[in-house]
């Protein structure tokens, strides 16, 4: 083995936890890295520095590695029941805010859309300007 170039082992996680979330083919380091993002609701900063793993090495696993990438979204999926249970939470409190929220941005085939809607008639007022000695109209 070359000096200086570390050997990452591969460890099945049943071997380091039997009942483990997340059974794979991935490294202790990258569950640790898991389980950090989890407790921290997604928060890469914040999970790395528990972790001990540094933003790159974990954005590196994401590229490199689909099993781990595979993984990140799933935390990003329990994160996001997270938030969509608060806002609910909320909304039973009959939080009206909460309530205009998950309307614009889950119903909107019920017509809860914000449009703008531009109104014009006649034609558009022309500019002509002058540019390297050539006139064009905007």
């Amino acid at each position: 083995m070359d000096k200086g170039k570390k050997k990452t082992k591969k460890v099945k996680v049943e071997e380091v936890e039997e009942d483990a979330k997340y059974k794979s083919s991935l490294t202790v380091r990258q569950c640790n890295m898991l389980e950090a993002l989890e407790m921290n609701k997604g928060i890469v900063k914040d999970a790395c520095r528990h972790a001990g793993v540094s933003r790159q090495t974990h954005y590196n696993w994401i590229d490199k590695y689909e099993d781990y990438k595979f993984h990140v979204e799933m935390v990003k999926d329990i994160v996001h029941d997270w938030a969509e249970s608060k806002l609910h939470s909320r909304m039973e409190k009959d939080d009206t805010i909460a309530i205009i929220f998950y309307a614009k941005t889950q119903m909107k085939k019920r017509g809860y859309v914000e449009k703008s809607e531009v109104e014009y008639s006649g034609e558009m007022p022309t500019t002509i300007i002058s540019w390297g000695g050539k006139e064009i109209k905007v």
